[in-house]
């Protein structure tokens, strides 16, 4: 009886997967160059080992291509053996981080990549050879019962006013203005609903040097209104309390950081077709404070069901699409700042309710944590 006559029970059987160290399953994954079969199953195997036991996930040779015919059969364990050691790396090196740790280390080092890696994977095993969807499951289980203690931390730490940490009203006065006075003007991009592992691509993909990277903290709640309210005035801004034009959602609020007193112009929508031209004449020759919003993040997350792998690739297509060739306009003199508003969190209750599949305006991570980065 050949291989693809045998059930996976009795191939488990057959190789005594289910007695074996996880170091032997990963032997068996490594050596294994004839039988796909095998593979599979040791790959599942894994996958469950990991979701006990996070630190398996440095078992995997990720650069072992001959693997199930190829990397790209591969790339579900990848993606989340990537997660397992993530989450391990949280859960050994965070374990006691004060606020500022977590804030500017944790979250987006460790912590915000974990959902995105197992969003692909679980969208790579649904079209590849792995059939490892129920060992996924456990994964991600596990993954949440770890996110969930790093987010009852990072709620005692808002419930104490992020001590230590950067707030979004201070950006203009820690950031912004000290390169203003520098340089005598400054571009400002700020993308609505950034959270930290769409960034990570963004910020990867704009033309100019990365000379500085920090993260800022929005307390609840983390709505647009409130927060760009913050940066225009340089003070906290409680629930219901932003300035007329951003409690609109619409122009004619006040510029991001004009507090400083600046003379400063926006443009709202700047990813938008029809914003092209004056988005490259505002960076061209603009005021000394230029900042151009992006909205189309947050528009899309609103009115999308579609996995958080797909919700970010979409959202860096268009940025990369309509806003980043504008950079070059920029004087090479002038330093772009790209910051974000808000972040934005899956919706736990998604299907049972009239609310869509992601959200923001909570106390998440993923809500509040944006990045503040300056490019030379």
């Amino acid at each position: 009886m050949g291989p693809a006559t045998l059930t996976g029970e009795q191939m488990a059987a057959c190789l005594d997967l289910g007695s074996r160290s996880a170091a032997e399953v990963a032997e068996v994954l490594n050596r294994e160059r004839l039988l796909r079969y095998p593979q599979r199953l040791a790959a599942d195997q894994l996958v469950r080992r990991m979701a006990a036991d996070l630190t398996v996930a440095g078992l995997v040779n990720p650069a072992a291509d001959h693997l199930l015919g190829g990397p790209a059969d591969l790339e579900p364990l990848r993606l989340a053996a990537r997660a397992a050691a993530h989450l391990a790396a949280l859960e050994r090196d965070f374990a006691d981080a004060d606020g500022p740790v977590l804030v500017e280390q944790a979250y987006p080092r460790q912590y915000a990549p974990v959902r995105e890696l197992l969003s692909r994977a679980g969208l790579a095993a649904a079209t590849g050879g792995l059939e490892i969807g129920d060992a996924l499951g456990r994964l991600e289980h596990t993954a949440e019962r770890v996110l969930g203690a790093v987010d009852d931390r990072f709620a005692a730490l808002a419930e104490a006013g992020f001590p230590g940490c950067l707030a979004v009203w201070d950006i203009g006065r820690e950031v912004i203005e000290p390169l203003l006075a520098l340089h005598g003007r400054v571009a400002v991009l700020l993308v609505d609903a950034m959270r930290a592992n769409l960034a990570d691509r963004v910020l990867a993909a704009v033309p100019r040097r990365l000379t500085s990277l920090r993260w800022a903290v929005v307390p609840a709640p983390t709505r647009t209104a409130e927060s760009v309210s913050a940066m225009c005035l340089g003070r906290p801004v409680p629930g219901g309390a932003a300035t007329p034009g951003w409690a609109r959602l619409g122009g004619g609020g006040t510029v991001p950081f004009a507090h400083l007193g600046y003379e400063s112009e926006m443009l709202l929508g700047a990813d938008t077709d029809r914003e092209a031209d004056r988005l490259r004449k505002l960076w061209s020759a603009g005021p000394p404070l230029a900042v151009a919003v992006a909205t189309g993040v947050d528009e899309r997350l609103h009115h999308s069901s579609v996995e958080l792998a797909a919700l970010i690739d979409e959202s860096v297509t268009a940025i990369g699409r309509r806003v980043l060739p504008s950079i070059s306009a920029v004087p090479p003199g002038v330093p772009l700042v790209v910051l974000a508003d808000h972040g934005f969190a899956a919706n736990p209750h998604w299907g049972h309710g009239p609310n869509g599949r992601y959200r923001h305006g909570g106390t998440s991570p993923e809500e509040c944590v944006v990045p503040v980065a300056v490019f030379a």
